[in-house]
C-alpha cells in the first residue's frame, strides 16, 4: 500500500477501453495523476472492423484503442498503465488514508486513489441455444448499424427473438431495420407461443412475402460456409440457411464491483437495463467519489458514447479534485 502523498493517485481507471482511454486523456491534459488497469478483455476484440468512429471507420478496435494509448504515453507523463486485472475495490474508512479508495489488482499489487471510474464495460450472456457463441461475430451480429452494411442486399436476415430480443416490441423494431439490408426477413420466436402468436398476428398487416415467421424450437446453430452465413437447425430436423441473425444478447456487469462498493443500477429502460444507474453530466454514482462510464453506465453500448461520457466525467474530476487538494493551488479551496 502506498505509504505518501506522493504515492496517492488522484484518480483510479477500471478498463482501458474507449471510455477509460477518453477520462485518462482529459485528465492528462490538466496534470492530474491517473492509473489505468487493463485487464486485456475487451468485447468485440475478435471483431476485424468496427464502426461509427470517425477517421476509424471499418478498421480494428484494436487499432483505434492502441493509437490512444501510443498519444498518451509519448505526450503525458502523468498516466500510468498497469496491465493487470482490478479485483477488488474499496474505501478506507479511519486511519492515515481515511477517504481514500484503494484497489488490488490481479498481480498482487494495491493502489491508493482519491476518485475511480468504473469504464469495465460488460459481457455478454448468451441464450443457452447450441452452437451460438460459435457463430457469435460471425454470423450472429449485436448491431446492423455496425454490421448490416457489408451484407446489404443478401436474400435472408433473421431475428432471434430470445431472452432479451423475446418481445413483440424488439422483433418488429429489429425485422424493420433488416429489411433495410435484406431481401426478407423471417422472426425466429424458438417455441414461444405466446410470442409467436403476437408476431403471426402483426405480421398478417405486413407485406406478405417479405416477412415471415418461424416458432419451431431451434436445436442448434451453425456457420454456414458463406461469408455471416447460418444455418438453424429446427425441431423435426428442418434446416434453415440465412445470411445474418440480428440478436442483443442480454449484457451483464462482470465482477463483483457492484456488491463491493453498494452500487445502484438502473434498471428503468426496456433496452439493455441493468447498468451501473449515474448522475448528472459527469457521471457520478450513489457513492461519492466513484464514477462509471461507457458500456457499464449506459444502456447505448457506442464506441462514441463511451469517448463522450469519459471526456465529460473528467472535466468534473478536474472540478472536484480542484476543491479538494490544496497542494494543486497553495490553499484550502472551497467551491462557491
Amino acid at each position: 500500500m502506498a505509504q505518501t502523498s506522493s504515492d496517492i493517485t488522484d484518480v483510479l481507471i477500471v478498463g482501458a477501453g474507449p471510455a477509460g482511454l477518453s477520462a485518462a486523456t482529459v485528465l492528462a491534459r490538466l496534470l492530474w495523476t491517473t492509473v489505468m488497469f487493463d485487464s486485456g478483455e475487451y468485447r468485440y476484440k475478435a471483431s476485424k472492423h468496427y464502426h461509427m468512429v470517425p477517421g476509424y471507420d471499418h478498421q480494428s478496435l484494436m487499432t483505434y484503442l492502441g493509437d490512444i494509448r501510443s498519444d498518451l504515453n509519448a505526450r503525458y507523463k502523468t498516466n500510468t498503465i498497469v496491465n493487470a486485472k482490478a479485483e477488488q475495490i474499496s474505501k478506507i474508512e479511519s486511519g492515515e488514508h481515511s477517504g481514500l479508495f484503494q484497489i488490488t489488482s490481479s498481480n498482487g499489487q494495491q493502489w491508493l486513489g482519491r476518485k475511480v471510474v468504473l469504464a469495465f464495460g460488460n459481457l455478454e450472456q448468451f441464450p443457452d441455444i447450441a452452437g451460438y457463441q460459435d457463430c457469435w461475430i460471425k454470423g450472429i451480429f449485436h448491431c446492423q448499424v455496425h454490421r448490416g452494411f457489408e451484407v446489404a442486399g443478401c436474400e435472408m436476415a433473421g431475428v432471434l427473438a430470445v431472452e432479451s430480443d423475446a418481445s413483440l416490441f424488439k422483433a418488429r423494431h429489429l425485422a424493420l431495420e433488416a429489411k433495410a439490408i435484406a431481401q426478407r426477413v423471417t422472426i425466429y420466436t424458438n417455441g414461444n407461443e405466446a410470442l409467436g402468436a403476437e408476431v403471426k398476428d402483426a405480421l398478417a398487416e405486413w407485406p406478405q412475402g417479405l416477412y415471415t415467421f418461424n416458432n419451431s424450437p431451434i436445436e442448434r446453430l451453425v456457420k454456414g460456409a458463406r461469408a455471416s452465413d447460418v444455418d438453424i437447425h429446427l425441431e423435426g430436423g428442418a434446416v434453415e440457411t440465412v445470411n445474418y441473425i440480428i440478436h442483443r444478447p442480454k449484457p451483464v456487469l462482470p465482477g463483483s464491483f457492484v456488491e463491493q462498493l453498494g452500487l445502484e443500477l438502473d434498471n428503468s429502460g426496456i433496452i439493455n437495463p441493468g447498468f451501473i444507474k449515474v448522475g448528472g453530466i459527469f457521471n457520478e454514482t450513489n457513492v461519492p467519489g466513484i464514477f462509471a462510464v461507457g458500456d457499464c453506465a449506459s444502456a447505448f453500448k457506442v464506441v462514441v458514447s463511451g469517448v463522450n461520457m469519459g471526456a465529460f466525467t473528467a472535466a468534473g474530476l478536474a472540478a472536484q479534485l480542484g476543491n479538494e487538494v490544496p497542494s494543486r493551488h497553495g490553499f484550502a479551496c472551497t467551491a462557491p
